[in-house]
């Protein structure tokens, strides 16, 4: 954001304020409406909606506010799956709820050591490349979710 609307530390830091706002609105919304509608339903539809998310983000891009808008839907639908993968998982097996979320837990470690080796490979093809491997990675995530994670 920085070199592409040449925005200031000042405005840099604003931004970020409104991304960690976003985390804590996806954290209270699961907390606030899993339960009513179930935390498979919930975490389903968190995913479809990132995926419209990263795919929206390269249009977005060109305008900052677009992209602003698109970042805190993206980062704030990003919190709300991962607190309710959370959820849905220490329910998975209650017997095995220490193990499980160990599991949960190093696999999604894993993963973003895996993307901040590959984030800057990627950049270098522009918000295109990140977007659509963003997208990709959530469509496999829901088929998986959908195909093999019992109701």
């Amino acid at each position: 954001m920085e070199g592409e609307f040449k925005l200031e530390i000042l405005a840099l830091g604003s931004i970020t304020g409104i991304l960690g706002f976003a985390y804590l609105s996806g954290q209270g919304l699961v907390a606030a409406i899993s339960d009513r509608i179930g935390l498979r339903t919930a975490l389903s539809g968190g995913i479809a909606v990132s995926i419209l998310a990263a795919l929206i983000l390269p249009l977005a891009s060109k305008h900052l506010l677009g992209a602003l808008i698109i970042l805190f839907l993206f980062y704030f639908l990003f919190e709300f799956s991962y607190v309710s993968n959370l959820a849905l998982m220490t329910e998975m097996i209650p017997g095995s709820r220490a193990t499980m979320l160990s599991l949960v837990m190093a696999g999604a470690y894993l993963g973003m050591g895996f993307a901040s080796w590959l984030g800057p490979a990627l950049f270098k093809y522009g918000i295109l490349a990140n977007s659509l491997f963003a997208a990709g990675l959530n469509l496999i995530a829901l088929g998986l979710m959908l195909r093999y994670m019992r109701k």
